[in-house]
Formats: C-alpha cells, sequence, structure tokens
C-alpha cells in the first residue's frame, strides 16, 4: 500500500529500504576487530545477495593524518601536519608553521610530528609516501 501523505495513517512500501539490491560501506576495513570490517564479515555471513561497494576502504596498513591550514586568532594563518584518527586526541600530535611552507619546511614538519617514526615503517609496515604528503603540504600553504 502507498501513500503520499503520511498522516493518513497508510504507510509506503518499504521494500526497498529493507531489501537493498546494493549497499554502499562508508569505512570498510580489513583491520580486525574495526566496525568497518565487522558489517562487511556480517554482509558476507549472512548471504547477503545484492552487490557491496566498499567506500572510503581503509587498509589495515593505512597510517592517518591530519594536515590544514587554520587562523589563529594572534598569529593569522598556521600550517597544521600530525597524527590523524585516534592519536590526534591521544597524543595531542600536531606540527604548526607559518606558510608559506616549501617542500623542504613540510619534510621538517613531517619528521617533526610524533607519528614520523610509523611513517618511517613500523613492525613490519610499509613506509608512507613522505614526499607525497610534504606536496599536498605546500599545496595548502
Amino acid at each position: 500500500m502507498k501513500s503520499s501523505n503520511p498522516m493518513t495513517g497508510s504507510f509506503r512500501d518499504l521494500s526497498s529500504l529493507l531489501n537493498p539490491k546494493s549497499v554502499a560501506m562508508v569505512g570498510a576495513s580489513d583491520r580486525p576487530g574495526s566496525a568497518g570490517r565487522l558489517v562487511l564479515e556480517n554482509l558476507k555471513n549472512l548471504n547477503y545477495p545484492g552487490k557491496v561497494y566498499a567506500v572510503n576502504p581503509i587498509p589495515s596498513t593505512s597510517i592517518e593524518v591530519i594536515l590544514g591550514v587554520r587562523r589563529d586568532a594572534e598569529f593569522g594563518p598556521v600550517v597544521i601536519f600530525g597524527s590523524g584518527g585516534i592519536l590526534i586526541e591521544l597524543v595531542k600530535d600536531s606540527v604548526l608553521r607559518f606558510p608559506p611552507t616549501d617542500h623542504c619546511e613540510a619534510i621538517s614538519m613531517i619528521g617533526a610530528s610524533c607519528g614520523a617514526k610509523l611513517l618511517r615503517g613500523f613492525r613490519g609496515r610499509p613506509a608512507a609516501d613522505v614526499n607525497s604528503l610534504a606536496t599536498a603540504l605546500v599545496g595548502l600553504s
């Protein structure tokens, strides 16, 4: 039964919502124990027949960082780099510099962060592309 007016007491056909032909999983992950992996595993274990699209998949080897520009009330614009994800809250890791930032200064910022050791490769994880991070920082300034 369909109704264009929800106030009539009728309800719309919800079959497309309750039985979707596809699912987009934002934050899909292969990291054991993560919410993104749990949802994907549940879809698989329950034999979901539709197509699953992994949006912004997060590989277990990824390292999250934060980079940006903000306007400090006292100093004006500053470029920010630091550890991202939960580490930004846990270790309060951020390095600030005044723009404009060149490639050498950007590499220095990355090296001064607490997460620099992770970015160089740690416990068998691959090293990050620090030059690309530096290029992104230069582009922000």
